[in-house]
């Protein structure tokens, strides 16, 4: 690959010709639409696991630990492919159940599994920080 197969490509990253959404437009709407959410499902996960019970520090530390432990992609995959076997969302397009339009997006997926990944390894930093300062 030169550097003009690489100038002649930007332009198709880079902005769009109004029917197609680009590479970095659509990273961009993913990184906005799951860092917020991502962010204050950690600061809950990370006040739970600091202060909570110790039932409910467990559960939390151990869906921090499966989501930490298993890659991105395989997460993605488990969410937009696997959930699709349950009865709920796979018969859901015939009543129009709210969990069938949702998990038919494949935006909506690749939101909801960044913002479980991210609230993942946020919460733990948190809880940490939170576990060190004095009460």
């Amino acid at each position: 690959m030169n550097l003009q197969t690489m100038l002649e490509a930007a332009p198709t990253f880079l902005y769009s010709d109004g029917s197609d959404v680009t590479g970095l437009a659509m990273t961009a709407k993913l990184f906005l639409l799951s860092v917020v959410p991502g962010l204050l499902l950690a600061l809950l996960m990370a006040v739970g696991q600091a202060f909570g019970p110790r039932w409910l520090s467990w559960s939390i530390r151990s869906v921090t630990y499966f989501f930490r432990s298993t890659p991105l992609y395989l997460q993605l995959m488990l969410i937009y492919y696997g959930l699709s076997q349950f009865d709920m969302v796979q018969l859901g397009w015939q009543d129009d159940q709210p969990f069938w339009l949702l998990f038919r997006d494949a935006t909506f997926c690749a939101t909801l599994a960044l913002v479980l990944n991210t609230s993942a390894y946020v919460s733990e930093l948190l809880a940490g920080m939170m576990v060190t300062f004095p009460r």
